[in-house]
């Protein structure tokens, strides 16, 4: 009766644990399918986009219950263009009572731009900003001794900001400061490469793109080349995955991403 009573509980654990099993399979199917919507898709572009493309991109938003995803539809479009900083472009009209002693002509650093770190004395903390040598003091001149007690030169710094005030350097300041921008400013093309543009090459390593969407405001936003996927080969499956959820303003923006490139298809065999 005993060994008859164990086998049974054996059974009925067992029977527990099978359904238990199911019950946590099931479950985990279903988040998979929901997590299927937002997670990332692996995809190797074989041939880099091209301005101009539409692509699905991923979305990362930040709510109070946490952080989702979604899908969008975007055109890849240009790096905005910034002003080019030129060597020669004109000072600023800012005057200050002794401008008029410094020379603007006789040294290589006159126009140059810098990139200092300024230091706040009210709060303590340090701040980068940019600025250009407006003009210099020879030795003979500026009345400046160095720490070792020598008359040096002076160059005068006037910052973008015009709340920061002019800073008066030595040569191995300016010289310091001018390499500063230099490097700055290397380091901001080397990473612009990255970004997809009209000026991208066959074979260059794009990390990046700028997606415009296709709503009324039409804002651009930047999105990993991990986090586009071609549209045309998974417009479908989105498609399917937005009707799934009751997209409306999503589904509104794949009516005129269609649109778009019916009229590209157009003016191309046009």
């Amino acid at each position: 009766t005993r060994l008859l009573e164990h086998l049974q509980n054996v059974v009925l654990k067992s029977i527990a644990v099978e359904k238990k099993t199911d019950g946590a399979s099931a479950e985990d199917a279903a988040v998979g399918s929901d997590e299927s919507v937002s997670s990332k898709e692996e995809y190797v572009w074989s041939e880099t986009p091209e301005i101009g493309d539409m692509v699905w991109a991923r979305k990362r938003s930040e709510t109070r219950s946490g952080v989702s995803y979604s899908w969008h539809p975007v055109k890849l479009v240009d790096p905005k263009a910034e002003e080019p900083l030129t060597e020669d472009e004109e000072v600023d009209d800012r005057c200050e009572d002794d401008d008029e002693e410094w020379h603007k002509s006789g040294s290589e650093f006159i126009g140059k731009r810098v990139l200092m770190t300024i230091r706040d004395d009210a709060s303590g903390s340090e701040y980068t900003e940019t600025g250009r040598v407006f003009g210099w003091l020879p030795a003979d001149v500026a009345d400046f001794k160095s720490d070792q007690g020598e008359y040096v030169a002076l160059w005068r710094v006037k910052f973008d900001d015009r709340h920061v005030t002019s800073q008066d350097l030595e040569e191995f300041e300016v010289k310091e400061a001018v390499a500063k921008y230099s490097r700055a400013q290397a380091l901001k093309r080397s990473k612009e490469s990255e970004y997809l543009s009209q000026t991208s090459m066959f074979g260059q390593k794009i990390k990046w793109v700028y997606g415009q969407y296709m709503n009324s405001r039409e804002q651009v936003e930047t999105f990993s080349i991990s986090d586009i996927l071609p549209y045309d080969a998974f417009r479908a499956k989105r498609m399917q995955e937005l009707e799934a959820l009751g997209s409306s303003k999503i589904l509104a923006q794949v009516q005129k991403a269609d649109d778009y490139l019916e009229e590209r298809k157009a003016g191309e065999t046009g």
